[in-house]
């Protein structure tokens, strides 16, 4: 280098070929120098008459990983002892420094060619790695929006004219079915660059689709269908999602979306299908894993697009909408296989393949099982972003309660029978309950202590009103005691995602009434005798006349006590 810099006159050039070859040597190792400073290396071995007992030979071995550089030693030493003559008397680490292609002193010692041999093997497990751009070729910034829920990808969907089928997944994303194969054969890189998956604290990552874009049956657009506006199938429901933690895939910096229900009580967010994965130890994977579910099963597979408004499509579940399930997927095997082979020219090689082989994580509980199932130390970490079958509704309170909102309540106050002999019993709300609160489908009236029911003939809803009247078949009995229990949901009518639960118990009271006259109203009121009251009184209101309270003043009037009205409230 030094006499082609003199010959060149280009001292500046001189100095960059010495200080890059002072930066290759530097580290020791022959995997840091280039491949052609190694093979000149070789050559100068070989002008020095100083080859490899097992040059001219091309030996390749195979072997199962993981190794480390004993195995090498190994197989270099079993195929010294086949070589028989041309290895006798030859030591193993000059034999290897010899393959290796160097002949510095710093790899005289049996620990320095061990280090050099874990190079290689740390070499060619980066080299078998596939990197993440290649997967779709596309580029930084299409993958980023495809993994936000953006890109042609998803924005396209199936449509027909004339006959013809035009953005079919299979044309549109073609290069995908092209790595397939690839993505079962070797590492995939975690693109841990993009900002979705920068920082995954819990090792999961999960995706969530809104829409499906394929004409097949794995969601709610058939085959030879126009998949506009077409549903996955729903196998969660989206609680909420916190903007702040994916400021860049959502272009804000904080915001909130609740997606728990919508005023008829129904899932606000509509169909939504997630899926993920953890890996735990299968961390040199995690890209393959990334790859099956977001691109194979996910797109490929199911046509399963675009993502929940507020979130990523896919990302660390840090930043992904809080659910209650997710399908989970996991490597179920790998097999890593190195061989380990010399060139034409004497040069050692490791190459190394493998054989990934994926499938369902199991268990009814999805991704937030097998989570746990791997991280038997810190089980409950995933537990505030997936909260189970029924947790959205004490998830959104959790997270309303910390802007200061909290949710109204909807609940049963009261339930009394009505006068004796008569077949009513009144369920008194702390307010107006939905249409449809008195189908006697959703209650159940029994005898407390046993099964025995109280048969239901019919109920009354009244609009304005906070209670229902549930109309028995038989009086209730004077003296025994009953119970009510909802065996159906009751939701309240100014906010029907508020409700009574399912199970609801309380029991019934027995109350006294009267009635009384007021012009041509027969006015029934119920009989109460207040704290520290001496005398009973009855409270009446209706819409003929304002709320008044009556005091029984002893007096006898046929056949009903007399009631004098003491107070009267406009």
């Amino acid at each position: 280098l030094i006499q082609k810099s003199r010959l060149d006159r280009k001292p500046k050039t001189m100095k960059l070929h010495l200080a890059s070859t002072a930066l290759l040597l530097s580290a020791g190792f022959a995997p840091t120098l280039s491949k052609t400073l190694r093979r000149n290396e070789a050559r100068n071995l070989a002008e020095r008459r100083l080859a490899s007992c097992l040059a001219g030979t091309s030996f390749s071995k195979t072997l199962t990983g993981p190794i480390t550089h004993g195995e090498i030693r190994e197989a270099v030493s079993e195929l010294m002892t086949q070589a028989g003559e041309a290895c006798a008397g030859t030591d193993l680490d000059s034999e290897l420094l010899l393959l290796l292609g160097e002949t510095s002193a710093a790899l005289s010692t049996a620990e320095a060619v061990n280090a050099a041999l874990q190079a290689e093997i740390d070499a060619a497990r980066e080299k078998a790695v596939l990197p993440f751009w290649k997967v779709t070729r596309m580029g930084d910034q299409f993958d980023r929006e495809f993994m936000n829920g953006g890109s042609d990808w998803n924005d396209q969907y199936e449509l027909v004219s004339d006959g013809q089928t035009f953005h079919v997944l299979a044309d549109d994303a073609d290069i995908i079915a092209d790595y397939v194969q690839l993505a079962a054969s070797q590492p995939i890189q975690f693109p841990d660059y993009l900002t979705n998956f920068a920082d995954c604290t819990l090792g999961t990552v999960m995706c969530c689709h809104v829409a499906d874009r394929q004409g097949d049956a794995a969601g709610s657009c058939a085959a030879g269908e126009e998949c506009v506006d077409a549903d996955p199938i729903s196998n969660t429901d989206i609680c909420h999602s916190d903007m702040e933690n994916a400021p860049v895939s959502n272009r804000v910096q904080r915001g909130l979306a609740v997606y728990d229900l919508d005023r008829d009580a129904n899932n606000a967010e509509g169909s939504v299908n997630c899926h993920g994965f953890a890996w735990g130890d299968n961390v040199d994977y995690a890209g393959n894993l990334l790859f099956d579910v977001a691109f194979k099963k996910s797109l490929m597979d199911k046509g399963y697009v675009k993502n929940v408004p507020g979130a990523p499509m896919c990302g660390c579940i840090e930043q992904m909408p809080v659910v209650e399930y997710a399908d989970c997927t996991d490597i179920t095997s790998v097999t890593e296989t190195y061989t380990v082979s010399a060139d034409a020219e004497g040069l050692l090689s490791v190459d190394m393949s493998s054989d990934v082989t994926y499938g369902s994580c199991g268990g009814v509980g999805g991704l937030a099982d097998h989570y746990k199932t791997i991280n038997t130390d810190n089980t409950g970490a995933i537990d505030s972003h997936i909260v189970g079958q029924g947790g959205c509704s004490g998830a959104v309170e959790e997270k309303l309660s910390i802007y200061g909102y909290t949710r109204s309540e909807f609940e049963i106050v009261s339930v009394q029978s009505l006068p004796e002999g008569e077949r009513t019993v009144r369920v008194t709300f702390n307010t107006k309950p939905s249409a449809g609160a008195a189908d006697i489908s959703k209650y159940n009236i029994y005898v407390s202590g046993t099964s025995e029911a109280l048969g239901l003939s019919h109920g009354i809803d009244y609009i304005d009103r906070d209670y229902i009247d549930l109309i028995t078949v038989d009086p209730p009995v004077v003296g025994v005691s009953y119970q009510l229990e909802t065996i159906q949901d009751i939701s309240s009518r100014v906010a029907p995602m508020v409700k009574v639960d399912t199970g609801f118990t309380m029991a019934v009271t027995e109350t006294k009434w009267d009635a009384i006259t007021i012009g041509n109203s027969y006015i029934w009121g119920q009989i109460e005798t207040p704290p520290n009251y001496s005398r009973e009184y009855m409270s009446i209101s209706s819409p003929e006349i304002t709320n008044i309270i009556f005091e029984n003043n002893g007096r006898a009037h046929g056949s009903q006590t007399g009631w004098g009205a003491s107070y009267e409230e406009k």
